[in-house]
């Protein structure tokens, strides 16, 4: 009878009720910050949020390691047992 009122609430039934992701976000952001505030420089605090909001993304860690290994920079690391 009213095609577009069924399409329409079709479109509601489907839309998110709240925000969570833009929440579970800024709350992972907030426990970096608490936890790193005085250890870590802006942009090692930038990198670790966005691997705590995007932590579905599979990265290998071969990956990581050739990320690591061809940055280019003199590291000193202490390797101990």
């Amino acid at each position: 009878m009213f095609p577009n009122m069924y399409q329409l609430l079709k479109l509601i039934s489907v839309l998110p009720v709240s925000t969570a992701t833009a929440e579970r976000s800024f709350s992972s952001l907030r426990r970096l910050k608490t936890y790193l505030r005085n250890s870590t420089s802006e942009s090692r605090l930038v990198g670790l949020a966005l691997l705590s909001i995007h932590r579905d993304i599979d990265i290998s860690d071969d990956q990581i390691l050739d990320k690591f290994a061809n940055s280019g920079k003199a590291r000193r690391l202490k390797l101990s047992l």
